[in-house]
């Protein structure tokens, strides 16, 4: 049986992340541009990417130098949604070490002790 490949798509986690940072940096070709316009003040809430992932605790997605840490290959979006096997086991092993990552930080309470600025209140 053939495995037929699904169209280029996203990396789950990762690529949303990336269109919220090309939108905080006014860079183009960002395929959820339409919704997060329409959210603009949610959005702006945040002040900046790095306000951003601070608030949402995701900066085990973020790589030192700033760039996403995708969970497989990205060519700015033309990867295929399910990659290749060796490729599939390296998602598969970031997918899970970002699940044990949340596990640990939520079971270690560290979430009440996250400061929420005054323009987040």
């Amino acid at each position: 049986m053939k495995l037929t490949m699904l169209p280029a798509a996203f990396d789950v986690a990762a690529g949303p992340l990336e269109c919220i940072r090309r939108d905080y940096s006014g860079e183009p070709s960002n395929k959820f541009g339409e919704v997060l316009d329409r959210y603009s003040d949610f959005v702006a809430l945040f002040e900046d990417f790095d306000g951003y992932v601070e608030f949402f605790l995701l900066q085990d997605l973020i790589n030192e130098d700033g760039t996403i840490r995708f969970f497989h290959p990205f060519d700015n979006s033309r990867t295929p949604a399910v990659p290749k096997t060796p490729e599939y086991l390296e998602y598969l092993q970031r997918s899970m070490d970002r699940i044990r990552a949340v596990s640990l930080w939520s079971a270690s309470g560290a979430f009440r002790q996250v400061p929420v600025g005054p323009h987040l209140v």
